[in-house]
């Protein structure tokens, strides 16, 4: 076992150079918070935005999407918003899941497994 050997093919394997991360120009205003809220009809997730800093990681919010307005629920806060790649990878949040919104998001989880 050669340990100068190792640490030198172990140096040529490091990156040379750190790069710089790119700031990205999204339109989020200051009181907006991001989350990442995964929706059950394609199993993704999205970001989305609002001005409600009290939801938590599991609550239900209503998104729109091109399927007209989905429950999604929040997986938790998006930190580092530079890792959104584009403005329209940003969601409006409609409104946080109403118990009748549960209700009905409940009922059509069951149906779809008895389908």
């Amino acid at each position: 076992m050669d340990i100068e050997n190792d640490l030198n093919v172990l140096a040529q394997l490091e990156d040379k150079e750190i790069k710089k991360k790119e700031k990205k120009d999204h339109k989020i205003a200051e009181d907006e918070i991001c989350y990442r809220v995964k929706f059950d009809y394609n199993n993704c997730f999205k970001v989305c935005k609002i001005k409600n800093k009290d939801i938590k990681h599991g609550d239900l919010l209503i998104v729109p999407t091109p399927y007209g307005n989905e429950v999604g629920l929040v997986l938790g806060i998006v930190t580092d918003k530079d890792e959104i790649q584009s403005q329209e990878e940003i969601f409006d949040v409609v409104r946080i899941a109403t118990e009748e919104d549960i209700k009905k998001y409940n009922l059509n989880k069951e149906k779809a497994k008895k389908a």
